[in-house]
């Protein structure tokens, strides 16, 4: 493992972010979309799928505005549970980590960007051991471990019993 600020360090510089921007992971969330809000442009999940999605918090420490553009990096971000590796969707949302575009974040304020994943259901009890690796097109970069997940849709208690039924 390495550490969790070399790595978030790492996916700061994939991205080509500006050096007043600071970037924190957040929380891990999922569920059957994301985000959860009623109206908006979510990213449901794929059949036998759960949405997980990494949220960063991207802040502007400079004293005027910053636009990000990412969407031609070449980051790769991997969700890792208990060995098995998912690399993250693309999607069409405006705070897809990888894919923003003109987001401009006012002077001192902060932004929720996340990367978004699919995993099978099956993978939904398994959640206690995940880690977050970011690397390039061409290289790993690091891995680190990650705050446990949270559930935020109603079906997950059914979903959960219904995994663990033989």
């Amino acid at each position: 493992m390495t550490s969790s600020d070399e790595v978030l360090n790492s996916l700061k510089q994939v991205l080509g972010l500006n050096s007043g921007i600071s970037l924190s992971y957040t929380q891990t969330v999922s569920g059957q979309r994301y985000p959860n809000e009623q109206y908006s442009v979510s990213v449901p999940a794929n059949n036998s799928c759960v949405v997980v999605a990494l949220e960063f918090e991207l802040t502007n420490t400079t004293g005027s505005d910053i636009t990000l553009n990412t969407a031609s990096s070449n980051a790769v971000i991997k969700l890792g549970i208990e060995g098995t590796t998912f690399t993250k969707s693309k999607t069409i949302l405006k705070n897809d980590m990888t894919n923003l575009k003109s987001v401009t974040i006012p002077a001192g304020q902060s932004y929720t960007a996340a990367a978004v994943f699919q995993i099978p259901e099956i993978f939904a009890q398994r959640l206690e051991n995940t880690t977050l690796t970011v690397g390039s097109t061409n290289a790993i970069l690091g891995t680190m471990e990650l705050k446990k997940l949270q559930f935020w849709f109603p079906e997950a208690e059914q979903i959960s019993r219904q995994l663990l039924m033989p």
